[in-house]
Order: structure tokens, then sequence, then C-alpha cells
């Protein structure tokens, strides 16, 4: 993928980062694109922009169904990720995103359900029951905030969309889980346990949350270290 630039030329993307609660954002959020020099390696691209050869994108069974919009960039990446290939940015290719942050409530209907999505039909199942404890603390924080910032019946709304989607999405993961070919451990290393992004608030914010995180994530490392 390019670097995708907002309209003030600064960084909106320069690959995409997934946390280990499954939460993305915009890798490189603000930043000077001036500081991306040699084409490097990303662990997932923003569906924004970027290109895949289509007989790569055959083998990976296409662009994953039912996201509608948000998650369908993860989902696919992590599908790469999953069947051993590298995605990677071109810094000298630039191109300029239409962006707003701002979240409408279908937008965080969809971000809210399509994370549940993209975690349940892509991560290996040792990495979703490993992590199942920390998923569960924040999957209580997280309706917590939806309550506190006036979200709690679109995020029923998104859980409820979710469940009747659990059939179909139990058989892709099936589809895309036989694609794997790399250790579950190898998958674990391409999320992140550090929350650090602008869009999300000050790196101060979530100080704590980040201590626990990277500890959980060390203690996944160790336990993963030697798995298929």
């Amino acid at each position: 993928m390019p670097l995708l630039l907002k309209n003030d030329g600064k960084i909106n993307s320069a690959g995409n980062i997934v946390h280990i609660s499954g939460l993305s954002w915009c890798g490189g959020y603000n930043q000077n694109p001036k500081q991306y020099i040699k084409q490097q390696e990303v662990q997932h691209l923003s569906g924004a922009c970027l290109m895949i050869r289509r007989s790569v994108l055959k083998r990976a069974g296409g662009m994953p169904e039912g996201y509608f919009m948000y998650y369908e960039d993860a989902a696919l990446s992590s599908q790469l990720n999953l069947m051993g290939l590298k995605l990677g940015i071109v810094p000298k290719a630039h191109v300029v995103h239409e962006y707003d942050y701002a979240k409408s409530t279908m937008k965080w209907f969809y971000i809210e359900r399509n994370r549940y999505l993209y975690v349940i039909t892509v991560w290996p199942l040792l990495v979703i029951a490993l992590l199942l404890p920390y998923l569960i603390l924040v999957e209580a924080g997280l309706w917590a905030v939806s309550t506190i910032e006036g979200r709690f019946l679109s995020k029923i709304k998104a859980s409820a969309s979710f469940v009747k989607m659990v059939p179909e999405a139990i058989k892709i993961r099936r589809t895309v889980q036989k694609r794997k070919t790399i250790t579950t451990y190898k998958f674990l290393l391409s999320l992140s346990p550090v929350l650090n992004t602008l869009q999300l608030g000050s790196k101060s914010k979530f100080s704590a949350v980040n201590a626990v995180s990277k500890f959980y994530y060390g203690v996944l490392k160790a336990l993963l270290k030697f798995s298929k």
C-alpha cells in the first residue's frame, strides 16, 4: 500500500495496527510522511488503497464477505499473514484519503459488530482461548464506555447482528484456518499489546492498560513460543 495522507499532508495511515483486544487503528497517524523513506513490512494494510495480485487474492478467497465496511481490511491482511505472505508500504507512493475520524451511529455499529466477526473468523483458536480472559475484560470496559457515551443501544444491535452471523462465520472460519501455514506464535506477533494512537487519546491515558497488556502479551508469547 502507499502512504495514505490527510488533506493537511500528514499521514492518515502507514499500515494499520491491530491490538490484542481486536481494536484497530491507523498506524503512523498524524506523522510527517518524510519520516518514511524505505519500503518496509507492515502487519495490516488499509482498505482505503492497496494493491494485491489477483492470483494471491484468489488464493485468499477474495475480499472477506459480510463486513460491508470496517475490519474487512484487517480480516484480509490477517488472512494473508496466516498464509505466510508479507505485506508492506511503498512510502514514495502517496494517496490522499478524504478521512474523518468522527463516528456516526452506523459507523459504531459496523465497527463493534465487525470486530467480533474478525476475531472469530480469522484468529487461531489457541490465540482466542488464551486471550479470552483479557477479551472479556476489555469487552466489559467497552460496554461501560458505550453506556457513558450514549451508544448502549447501538452496541446491543451490533451484538445481536453478530450473533445472527455466527453460523456463517464458523463456516468461513473453517475455510480460513485451512489456509494457515504459519505458527500460532507468529500470528500473535502480528498483533500489538500497546494502545498508542492519537485517535484514541494521549499515550499517558492508557499507561495502566498498556502495562497490563504488555505483561499478558509476554506470558502468551512464552506459552506459544513452540506452538504449531
